[in-house]
C-alpha cells in the first residue's frame, strides 16, 4: 500500500516540469496543470498518506535527470505572452530522479532531489545513506527532505553501486566520491555551489563520509556524521602528512564545521580531537541544545584564534551527542542541525578556500529581495535581437531580480540622524552566482558595514552555453540573452527616484564593482554608462573595451576604475598583467593593451609596463600593501584615475582585503556631482581631458 500511496504522491513531485513539444517552453506543472476532480481526491490523499509515517519505497521508473531539455530551465510566466519568462534564478524543475555520471569506463549513479522553488546554485547536502537503506524512505525519513523543502536546498544521495546495496570498505568506495566530485554535484542545471557544499552521512555511511570529508576538507562547509565508529590513528596520521593546495598547511588543518552523533569509542573520540585541533576550538566544551537534538559536549570556535589562512573566520565549532544515530532521524533534528550548518561557507580564492560566516538572504535581517513584476509593476525588456543582417526583431521579457543590503552602521547612523544620506555600490556577482554571493564571498558586506555603504545586488538571467545552464551578464540580445545594461538603467531609476531608499542615498556617491563576468558586466557598464558612477572596479577579468552592435563606448564621462586579478586565476592563465597580445590570458585579452587603453585615454602618468614585474609575489610595481601588489596611474595633480591590482596567492575571486583597497584607493575619494557629472577627487575637480571640458562648459553658462 505505501508504494501505491507514493506513486500517486509523486504525481504532485514529477508533474513539476511539462515540456511543451510545441512552444518548446518548460512549465511549472503547479502552475499549468489542470488536475480533474478526481486525480485532486488522489493527489489530497496521498499527500496526507505520504505524511503518517509511512515508509515508501524507491520507484523503479526514475527519470534520469540528464534528459530534461536544457530549456525547460527557464520557466515562462502564466498568462502572458510566450516572450515572457520568470525569474531566471530560480529552477522549475522539481522532483526526485536518478542521475548517471560516466567516469572512464564506469558510470556511478547517484539520485538528487530538488524542492519546489529551487534557487540555482543553491546549497547542496550530500546525504550518504547506511547499506541496506532505500533512498527515497531514507531521505524523508532523516528528515532532510524535510529541509530541503523549507529551505530550497538540493540532496545528493550517494547511494552503494552494488546489488546488494551495501557499502564496502572506503578504499573500495573512494573512487565513486571522486568521481562525483564538487563539480559533478552541481550537475547539468548548476544545481550547487562549491561553496555551498555540506556532507551528511550515517551508519556505515558515516565513516565512509568522514574519512571523504578529511580528504577533501577545502570543499566542504559543514559535515555531519551520525552513528559512525570514527577513524583509525594511520588515518588521521596520513591526512595530517597530506599537503593541502596552500604550502606549509596540511590536510589535517582545514577547518570544517561538524556535527557527530555516535555512541563514542576511541576511534570516534580520535575524530573529535581531529576537529578540535583542525578547527581551534576552545578548550572546555558547553551543552548545545537544538530543537529535536541536543549534543552534550559543544566545543566553540575560538574567535581569537589565528586560523592560518587571511581572510578567513574562525567559525568552525565541533558538536558531539553521545547517542546512536536514530537520535537524529527527524525533522525537527534534521532542520535545527542544517541551520547550524548552513551560517558556514566555505568561499574560493585561495586554494584550500576560506570558512567563513554565511547570512541567509531570505531571512529579512539586511537583505530585501525584489523583483521587477512585483516592485516595478512590468517585466523588463531584455532589447531587440538582430539578426544577421542586422535588422531589429522583438525580444523577450524578463522578471528580473535584486537584493538591497542595508548593514547594521547605516540603521544606526539613521537613528542618531534620519537626515544622513549613504553612499551606493552595485555589486555584480560573477558567472552561476545570483545577487548577494559576490556581497559574502568576497567580503562586500564587511565593507558595507565599515564604511556605511547600501548595496545594491542584482541577478543575472540564464543562458545555455557549452550544454549547461548558466546565470550570466550580457551586453548584446539574443532569443537566450537579456541586454542587462537595458535592466540596469530601469534598476538604476527605481533606485533614486522610486525606492524607499531614494531620500538616504548620496547621489554623488555611486559605485559599482563586480567579478568574473560581473567584473566584465562592470566594464561594459563603465564603458557604456560612465554617467553612473564616481568610480567602478572591475575584478577577475581581462576582455577589452569595445563597441558592440548594441552599444558604443562613451567618452564624454570620464571615470575612475581600480582591476584586480588573482595571480593564480586559472582563467588569466597565470599572466596576469603581465599577459600582452602576444601572449594573451586564458580569457583571451591582455594586461598591457588593457593597462595602455586607459593610460592613453587619460594621458597618465605611472610606471611603464615593460619596467614593471607581473605574476611573482616581489613585483616590481607601484606600491605593495600586504599580498597586494599595485600598478597606479594618475593625473597630473597625482590622483589614481586607473589601478592595476594582483593579488599573490589568490585563485578566481575577490577576497575582503582587495575591496577594502577598492575602497581607500577610489570610492573614498570620488565623487560625481548627480546633477552635473563633473567627477571630484576629495572635492577637487579631476583633472583629465573630458572632465575639465565638463566642468568648464558649465562655467561659461
Amino acid at each position: 500500500m505505501c508504494l501505491i500511496y507514493h506513486k500517486l504522491f509523486r504525481i504532485y513531485i514529477f508533474s513539476a516540469i511539462i515540456y511543451d513539444s510545441n512552444t518548446k517552453k518548460a512549465m511549472k506543472g503547479r502552475e499549468k496543470m489542470k488536475l480533474n476532480n478526481l486525480t485532486a481526491l488522489l493527489l489530497a490523499a496521498a499527500m496526507l498518506l505520504s505524511l503518517a509515517s509511512c515508509a515508501m519505497a524507491e520507484p523503479e521508473d526514475l527519470v534520469d535527470i540528464n534528459t530534461i531539455p536544457l530549456s525547460a530551465a527557464c520557466m515562462q510566466i502564466e498568462g502572458d505572452a510566450e516572450n515572457e519568462f520568470s525569474i531566471c534564478s530560480t529552477s522549475t524543475i522539481s522532483g526526485y530522479y536518478t542521475e548517471a555520471i560516466p567516469s572512464g569506463e564506469t558510470v556511478y549513479n547517484i539520485r538528487r532531489y530538488i524542492p519546489v522553488d529551487c534557487q540555482l546554485n543553491c546549497p547542496c547536502v550530500q546525504l550518504v545513506i547506511p547499506s541496506g537503506a532505500d533512498p527515497y524512505d531514507f531521505l524523508a525519513a532523516s528528515g532532510w527532505k524535510a529541509v530541503a523543502d523549507k529551505e530550497r536546498l538540493t540532496v545528493v544521495l550517494m547511494i552503494p553501486q552494488n546489488e546488494a546495496n551495501a557499502w564496502g570498505t572506503y578504499d573500495e568506495t573512494v573512487a565513486y566520491f571522486k568521481a562525483i566530485g564538487a563539480n559533478q554535484l552541481c550537475g547539468k542545471f548548476r544545481y550547487c555551489r562549491r561553496d555551498a557544499l555540506y556532507m551528511v552521512g550515517y551508519g556505515d555511511g558515516a565513516d565512509i563520509a568522514a574519512r571523504w570529508v578529511m580528504e577533501d576538507a577545502t570543499n566542504y562547509s559543514s559535515a555531519a556524521f551520525f552513528g559512525g565508529n570514527g577513524v583509525d590513528e594511520a588515518y588521521v596520521e596520513a591526512i595530517h602528512a597530506a599537503p593541502s593546495k596552500e604550502e606549509g598547511i596540511t590536510m589535517g588543518q582545514i577547518p570544517v564545521n561538524v556535527f557527530i552523533v555516535s555512541e563514542g569509542g576511541e576511534d570516534v573520540e580520535r575524530l573529535i580531537s581531529f576537529y578540535r585541533e583542525a578547527n581551534k576550538t576552545l578548550t572546555d566544551p558547553t551543552v548545545l541544545e537544538l530543537n529535536g537534538i541536543t549534543f552534550d559536549r559543544y566545543y566553540a570556535p575560538d574567535e581569537d584564534a589565528d586560523v592560518g589562512q587571511p581572510n578567513a573566520e574562525p567559525v568552525c565549532g565541533v558538536a558531539v551527542a553521545t547517542a546512536g544515530y536514530d537520535a537524529a532521524m527527524s525533522d525537527a533534528a534534521a532542520q535545527s542541525i542544517w541551520t547550524r550548518m548552513g551560517t558556514v561557507r566555505k568561499w574560493t580564492g585561495f586554494g584550500n578556500h576560506l570558512a567563513r560566516y554565511y547570512e541567509n538572504p531570505y531571512d529579512g535581517i539586511h537583505f530585501t529581495e525584489y523583483t521587477a513584476k512585483e516592485t516595478l509593476g512590468h517585466l523588463i525588456y531584455g532589447g531587440d535581437i538582430l539578426d544577421e543582417n542586422g535588422n531589429a526583431m522583438p525580444g523577450n521579457y524578463y522578471n528580473r531580480q535584486w537584493f538591497v543590503y542595508v548593514p547594521d552602521s547605516v540603521k544606526e547612523a539613521l537613528a542618531t540622524n534620519p537626515e544622513a544620506k549613504f553612499p551606493v555600490i552595485f555589486n555584480f556577482s560573477g558567472n552561476s552566482a545570483f545577487g548577494t554571493h559576490s556581497c559574502q564571498s568576497q567580503g562586500w558586506d564587511i565593507a558595507a558595514q565599515n564604511h556605511q555603504c547600501i548595496l545594491v545586488l542584482p541577478s543575472q538571467t540564464l543562458s545555455f552555453p557549452n550544454g549547461t545552464s548558466n546565470l550570466g551578464w550580457f551586453c548584446e540580445t539574443t532569443a537566450e540573452r537579456a541586454d542587462s545594461i537595458l535592466f540596469m538603467d530601469e534598476l538604476y531609476d527605481w533606485l533614486l527616484n522610486d525606492s524607499e531608499y531614494a531620500d538616504i542615498i548620496d547621489r554623488d556617491r555611486l559605485y559599482c564593482t563586480g567579478h568574473s563576468m560581473g567584473g566584465m558586466f562592470t566594464l561594459y557598464m563603465s564603458m557604456y554608462r560612465p554617467q553612473y558612477f564616481a568610480a567602478t572596479a572591475p575584478c577577475s577579468e581581462m576582455i577589452q573595451p569595445a563597441d558592440n552592435a548594441y552599444h558604443t563606448i562613451v567618452t564624454d564621462y570620464d571615470l575612475p576604475l581600480l582591476i584586480g586579478v588573482g595571480q593564480k586565476d586559472k582563467y588569466m592563465a597565470g599572466l596576469c598583467f603581465g599577459s600582452s597580445p602576444e601572449n594573451p590570458t586564458g580569457m583571451g585579452g591582455n594586461g598591457k593593451d588593457k593597462i595602455a587603453y586607459f593610460v592613453n585615454r587619460y594621458n597618465l602618468n605611472g610606471p611603464a609596463w615593460e619596467d614593471c614585474t607581473f605574476a611573482v609575489p616581489d613585483a616590481v610595481c607601484s606600491n605593495k600593501v600586504g599580498r597586494l601588489n599595485e600598478y597606479q596611474y594618475t593625473t597630473e595633480k597625482g590622483y589614481i584615475m586607473f589601478e592595476a591590482v594582483e593579488v599573490v596567492g589568490m585563485e578566481h575571486n575577490v577576497i575582503p582585503e582587495e575591496c577594502e583597497l577598492i575602497w581607500e584607493r577610489l570610492f573614498s575619494h570620488y565623487t560625481r556631482d548627480f546633477e552635473t557629472k563633473v567627477v571630484y577627487y576629495d572635492g577637487e575637480v579631476l583633472d583629465t581631458a573630458a572632465n575639465l571640458a565638463l566642468y568648464e562648459s558649465l562655467l561659461s553658462k
